[in-house]
């Protein structure tokens, strides 16, 4: 069984899409190659954004675990937390290990991934990992390089990580959190997904739950900045809905329908490498009881999806792909410097209806 877009349109399964604005924020000279997450009761202004209203632009194209070329391609990305001491390219040493030991404490450990807060720093990462057709591995190795925008900071398997996190001052308390690198070499530079907590804002101390609470505010912050690492803008409006939005939010806790959208538009869903007939998803034997896929999509024009099932001779069988997931209307006052629209809504996201399931036997998959 596949399922195929219809070529003349543009959809994605299980969804419709935002419009988004990325925006500019506190660190405006190098906006354009990162992007951060303000604290609660931070100033926004829709009006300092620029660039297109989707997605950031950038996506891996080079990680360690191998070239994902295109658009919608699954993609292995390796990451990891530098040693303290390590430079960042700023010339500060990160002490974000000792910043996190004194919030949450070490567990008696030697090794970063013993410590007590690293299962909150993995979650995150794993949470990207569920939902898209991302791989996002842990690197325990770092060898402690300072930090560049060149290849001798870049991600070497057994070495360092693609994506590394560094601690270090950024503008103290309630301000901005952290900010990190969008993918703007898909790999080939060292800042490429890096990211940086703020190690003097009282944010995450004033937020936390102890090692085994459930710390939404720290991770939510972690999978906002990580968004950002895959290629993921800011959206709006700021509404506490969406994890891409540049106000860090307690509402909810990690990515939501608009965010699983946005990057499963750039690495497709986790069923990544079903793009063939030799490579469908597996979903069991059909035994009369429905059997349901849901969180996926088409990410591309020409994409096609397979999944496989087992069934008795004869048995009848019922198929159906329904769009799921919300609307979003676009308000003038967001998007008014954009469009120069004067008092009205610009648009409404589309949704699609035309993706059709196709049947295909086993007899006719191995002609």
């Amino acid at each position: 069984m596949s399922k195929r877009r219809n070529s003349r349109k543009r959809s994605l399964l299980a969804s419709s899409r935002q419009l988004r604005h990325e925006a500019l924020e506190r660190r405006e000279l190098l906006a354009a190659e990162f992007a951060g997450a303000l604290a609660p009761g931070s100033s926004f202004d829709s009006a300092n954004g620029s660039g297109d209203v989707n997605l950031g632009g950038q996506r891996w194209t080079n990680p360690v675990g191998g070239p994902s070329p295109n658009i919608g391609d699954a993609a292995t990305v390796t990451w990891g937390i530098v040693p303290d001491g390590t430079v960042n390219r700023d010339g500060v040493a990160s002490d974000l290990v000792a910043f996190l030991n004194g919030i949450y404490g070490d567990n008696g450990s030697t090794t970063i991934a013993g410590h007590s807060w690293f299962p909150l720093v993995s979650a995150a990462y794993e949470e990207w990992s569920q939902l898209t057709g991302l791989n996002l591995e842990y690197e325990s190795n770092d060898d402690g390089v300072q930090q560049s925008g060149t290849l001798a900071s870049r991600g070497v398997s057994g070495v360092r990580p693609d994506i590394r996190i560094f601690g270090a001052a950024i503008d103290g308390n309630s301000g901005t959190l952290a900010f990190n690198f969008f993918p703007n070499a898909g790999g080939q530079s060292g800042t490429d997904g890096d990211m940086q907590i703020d190690t003097t804002d009282n944010f995450y101390q004033n937020r936390s739950d102890g090692p085994n609470g459930p710390n939404r505010a720290l991770h939510n912050v972690l999978v906002h900045e990580i968004g950002h690492g895959i290629g993921l803008g800011h959206v709006i409006p700021v509404n506490q809905t969406k994890i891409m939005e540049p106000i860090i939010s307690v509402a909810y806790r990690g990515a939501q329908h608009d965010d699983l959208l946005a990057a499963q538009s750039l690495y497709g869903d986790r069923f990544g490498g079903n793009d063939s007939s030799l490579t469908a998803t597996n979903l069991g034997a059909y035994t009369g009881t429905q059997l349901t896929v849901d969180n996926v999509s088409i990410d591309q024009d020409n994409d096609t999806d397979w999944y496989s099932f087992d069934a008795t001779a004869g048995t009848s069988i019922s198929l159906a792909v329904s769009p799921v997931g919300e609307l979003y209307d676009a308000a003038f006052e967001v998007l008014k410097k954009i469009q120069e629209l004067s008092n009205e809504a610009v648009g409404r996201a589309e949704r699609n209806t035309e993706v059709t399931p196709e049947v295909v036997d086993t007899e006719t998959v191995n002609k």
